[in-house]
């Protein structure tokens, strides 16, 4: 009901309930549903669990070096490609 910009009162009202009531519950459900990621939605995952954990065991192991200096380091192991942002 609130999608289709019904404001709170009148929701409130046709639940029956305080208007207090149905902006908490919006509240919360906008913020689970926005945090949430669903199966299928976004951008592929391009690498395995085994290669981000090789890119952050690198990355613990040298903690000043810079994204481009541990994409160097581990491309030569990874499958395809990797951006600096993966890094």
């Amino acid at each position: 009901m609130m999608e289709t910009r019904w404001g709170a009162r009148r929701v409130a009202r046709q639940l029956g309930r305080s208007d207090c009531v149905v902006r908490r519950y919006w509240d919360q459900w906008i913020q689970e549903v926005s945090f949430t990621r669903r199966p299928g939605s976004g951008r592929t995952q391009q690498t395995s669990r085994r290669e981000d954990h090789h890119i952050v065991r690198n990355a613990r192991a040298q903690p000043i070096a810079s994204s481009a200096a541990i994409q160097a380091q581990v491309a030569p192991s990874l499958v395809g490609p990797v951006s600096s942002r993966t890094i």
